[in-house]
């Protein structure tokens, strides 16, 4: 091998060093870089992940709050009409059989050839609110019969008269023991019934 060729060789390796020196340099940097990205990648993760629990803890604590406040005013809508309804019934409302001398207008009848009872009445509102509702119950030795008298379109106003008669089959209720009247008045917009405030009649007559 001539010199020529030999210092042409030690070039080409010297020069061939550089370019890997380089370009271990470069691929160093690259890898450094990587490296850095993602470590700091890895440190954000946390706090995005601790903003999206913040912000979910204070949508659904918005969410409570709201079906909280509901409820809550929902129940005392709820307590005030109760307490409204009970104040009125206990004090307000007042009906009582209309009556004569010796007896009063309820009586009893008997239908036997459809085995069915009848009971008459008449009865007046002497309370200080409208009647807007009456149910009717009869309470027998067999069982108990129930009438629902919906006064809507023609409310028993103060000092009115209301006659009707409420039937029951004879085989449910059997011999008659009481007959009772509750009224229900209006409360907003529903009808509200006063079992605290009943009309009640024992040892009826016949009709």
């Amino acid at each position: 091998m001539s010199m020529r060729n030999f210092t042409q060789t030690k070039e080409e390796k010297t020069m061939n060093q550089s370019i890997y020196a380089r370009r271990f340099h470069t691929k160093s940097k690259v890898v450094h870089t990587r490296s850095h990205f993602f470590h700091s990648k890895k440190g954000v993760s946390p706090l995005i992940a601790t903003v999206l629990l913040i912000a979910f803890a204070v949508a659904l604590g918005a969410v409570v709050m709201n079906w909280g406040r509901g409820y809550v005013e929902d129940t005392q809508d709820f307590a005030q009409q109760k307490s409204d309804s009970e104040l009125r019934c206990s004090s307000d409302v007042k009906i009582d059989f209309i009556q004569s001398k010796t007896k009063k207008f309820v009586c009893f009848s008997n239908d036997t050839t459809n085995n069915i009872g009848n009971i008459r009445f008449t009865l007046s509102n002497v309370g200080q609110v409208d009647i807007s509702e009456l149910q009717t119950v009869v309470i027998g030795t067999a069982g108990v019969s129930t009438k629902i008298f919906n006064l809507s379109n023609a409310t028993l106003t103060k000092g009115a008269v209301f006659r009707n008669v409420t039937n029951f089959s004879n085989s449910v209720v059997g011999g008659v023991e009481q007959f009772r009247i509750v009224s229900g008045i209006k409360v907003g917009s529903k009808i509200v019934a006063c079992p605290n405030n009943v009309l009640e009649a024992e040892s009826i007559s016949d009709c």
